[in-house]
């Protein structure tokens, strides 16, 4: 028995014993990193599944919105509107009024006084110093 034993011990070689023991703590952290890492993919692809079910409830909304805005604001309510509730219409040709020049477009200049609106007001206030004395 005793010398049974002796021989099997003798015959484990420690640096072999501590080769096993490397390699299999290798495959242990590998297979722990690969466990890790999927998990990491599942929780970031049910975050990005969430996010995108939100931006579609949030196009939805802005759709419901932006057509809300339309039906509120829109030419054809604002025309219904300005036809129905103000009394108005288009003008037709019988209102229509044109204008000929017959000496051409002219651009007058109304006040050709260069002074500025200080030396006016000075001026103005000469004029009634000096009407009251």
């Amino acid at each position: 028995g005793k010398e049974r034993r002796r021989r099997i011990f003798a015959r484990v070689n420690p640096l072999q014993a501590i080769e096993v023991t490397a390699v299999t703590a290798v495959v242990v952290i590998a297979m722990v990193a690969i466990i890790h890492g999927q998990v990491q993919l599942t929780v970031l692809n049910h975050e990005i599944a969430s996010a995108q079910q939100t931006l579609g409830e949030l196009t939805s909304a802005y759709t419901q919105v932006e057509m809300a805005v339309e039906n509120k604001l829109g030419p054809s309510v604002i025309e219904e509107y300005a036809k129905n509730v103000l009394g108005m219409s288009k003008a037709d040709n019988s209102q229509k009024e044109f204008i000929s020049f017959s000496e051409g477009d002219k651009a007058i200049v109304a006040d050709s006084d260069s002074r500025s609106y200080i030396e006016k007001l000075c001026e103005s206030l000469r004029e009634a110093w000096s009407s009251d004395y």
